[in-house]
């Protein structure tokens, strides 16, 4: 299949970006944690760098540290839940069941002590 053909079937459109992510498996049996960098994103899912081989179809949490503040003073992270679609040695893609947006926990100054709490939500 070429990309064409495959850029044709997706049905959002993909946005390439570089942020660092954590992620978990959600099995009782592994217990899985680590590390990487996305790769590209869209509303209906993600590409990253894994630091370690990941299964399709493994229930995944993926943080992502993302780039803009809130109130030009409060870090972000987007926290989404999903499933691995399709993965190789050093990355896996991920489809979003759901994502919110959370302030991210840093230093505390006096424009950042509002406390940790959920900003924006999508359901699947």
């Amino acid at each position: 299949m070429n990309m064409e053909t495959e850029a044709e079937r997706r049905l959002t459109r993909r946005y390439p970006m570089a942020h660092e992510v954590n992620y978990s498996v959600r099995d009782a049996q592994t217990g899985t944690v680590g590390t990487g960098t996305t790769v590209n994103m869209s509303s209906r899912g993600v590409l990253f760098t894994t630091d370690q081989p990941l299964s399709a179809g493994s229930p995944l949490t993926l943080e992502v540290k993302w780039p803009v503040l809130l109130d030009n003073a409060k870090a972000l992270k987007l926290v989404t839940h999903g499933k691995v679609v399709w993965c190789d040695d050093m990355h896996a893609a991920v489809e979003f069941d759901d994502w919110e947006f959370h302030t991210r926990r840093g230093p505390r100054t006096a424009e950042t002590s509002a406390p940790k709490g959920r900003l924006l939500t999508r359901r699947a």
